[in-house]
Order: C-alpha cells, then structure tokens, then sequence
C-alpha cells in the first residue's frame, strides 16, 4: 500500500501503514534504497543513486512496484500503471459469418448464394506498441469468419532505459469489435405458376470482437 504524504515515517518493520521496509522490503539500511525504482501517484520514479543523499522524506506518499493484469474488451483510454516491464498481447477480431444461402423454389429447390460476411476494418492496437490485423469474413453457406492474429511484446519502462509506454501516461486502445454478418440468399417460390420472391436466408451474425492482455511487474 501506499506510505502516508506526510507524517512520521519508520525504517524498520512496523503496524500503522508507515514502514518503508514493510512496504518496500530493502531492509533497515537506508543505503539499500538508493537507486530503487517506486511508484508515486500514478508516475514511476527512481530514489538517488548509491553515493546520494536520500532522506525519509522522500518515502512519503511512494510505494513498491508490483505486477498486476487486466484484459482490454473494448476501445478506450487506458491509463499506463507503474511497472518495471510490461507484455501486451492483442487478439485481432474476427470477420462476420456469411449468409445462410437462400433457396428457388421455382428451379428444382437449388441454392442461392449468399453475402460473405464482412470485416469490421478496425485494427485491435495498444497506441501502436502492438497491433493485429482483423479476420477475414466467412464464405459460403453460413461460413464462420476468421479471427485476426495474435501478437505479444514485452517492454521495459522509458525510465529504466526501455521502450515502452511511460507510466501515467493515458494510451488509447483500440479493439476490433468484429465484422458485420452477411446477408441472406433470395427465396423464390412458384405460386400458380409464377415466380415469386420469398424473403431471404438468415443474416450472418456478428464476428467476435478482439481483445488486449495486458501485464505488467
């Protein structure tokens, strides 16, 4: 948990939520602390490298980096956590199911083609770090679209000299929310000899939506 933003603080393991070492586990040595990496309202900083000064004003309101793990379901606005590294993988969408073929009655009971289904041309992408494509739409009688891609990368905080996103910082996430079914083939039917039409096939339904696993340590 977070150390108190003001108030008297402890080195050593103690009750009452203002203990450095309990939160951060270095030790009753002041020395052990210089150069760690803590979190600090939302931002990641780093304590004086070893020949420094460090004093214990410096531990309120900070608190030890720790993992954590969420899955991203729909686009958004995503507010970067304090992490030493962070893995992101995005599953792209998948692309509508085709139409359920229609039937002519007025031709032997043969088939009619239905629509493919579509494909929601969104890309599922964390700000750009990693993106998968979208599936493509099914073909033919009631086909299943495919689903997009799957990518993982893994990033080491800007601070710490890596790549990735700078905590505290808001990313915005975009998630493939799958392609749009196709239509149905036409009925036909004869009807005192005539040729008539007789509605269509069913519409393909939706393809699933893509999704973002993001955790971090």
């Amino acid at each position: 948990m977070t150390l108190p933003s003001s108030g008297a603080l402890v080195l050593g393991t103690a009750g009452g939520g203002n203990s450095i070492n309990s939160e951060f586990g270095y030790g009753n040595d002041m020395a052990s602390y210089l150069g760690v990496y803590y979190g600090k309202g939302g931002v990641e900083y780093r304590f004086p490298l070893p020949g420094n000064y460090l004093d214990m004003n410096s531990f309120h309101g900070t608190y030890k980096i720790t993992g954590g793990g969420i899955t991203l379901y729909s686009s958004q606005n995503y507010l970067v956590p304090v992490y030493n590294t962070i893995t992101i993988t995005t599953y792209g969408d998948q692309g509508g199911q085709a139409g359920q073929y229609g039937i002519n009655g007025c031709t032997g009971n043969t088939p009619t083609a239905s629509h493919d289904g579509y494909v929601s041309g969104v890309t599922t992408s964390f700000g750009g770090y990693v993106t998968s494509g979208w599936g493509s739409g099914g073909s033919g009688n009631q086909a299943v679209g495919s689903y997009g891609p799957v990518y993982t990368q893994s990033f080491t905080n800007p601070l710490q000299g890596g790549s990735g996103p700078t905590s505290g910082n808001t990313i915005y996430a975009s998630v493939g929310p799958g392609g749009a079914g196709g239509g149905g083939g036409p009925n036909a039917v004869l009807y005192y000899g005539y040729c008539i039409g007789a509605g269509n096939g069913a519409t393909g339904v939706q393809g699933g939506a893509g999704r973002i696993v993001i955790s971090w340590s």
